[in-house]
């Protein structure tokens, strides 16, 4: 997986868990996208309000690679643990 380095606050954001939602939602960002577990029902109740309006990327199993490229990110958050597990 290696490090990155980020130069500059991150605008256009796609996270990949829920993990990463959370996290993210608690810095203050909003992300633009968002893929949920299988069975969830999108954004936690209690991130919603935080959370924005984020567009579904898929679920976490089934990615939507067309739909992260589409939203331009400039960061995508994904968990170490669900890559190693694909």
């Amino acid at each position: 997986m290696g490090k990155t380095e980020i130069k500059a606050a991150p605008r256009r954001v796609v996270v990949l868990d829920v993990g990463e939602l959370d996290n993210v939602v608690s810095l203050g960002v909003q992300p633009v996208g968002y893929a949920p577990s299988e069975g969830d029902d999108g954004i936690p109740d209690y991130l919603k309000k935080a959370a924005g309006n984020p567009k579904s990327v898929g679920t976490i199993n089934s990615l939507n690679l067309e739909a992260i490229h589409a939203l331009r990110p400039d960061l995508i958050l994904g968990s170490k643990l669900r890559a190693e597990g694909q």
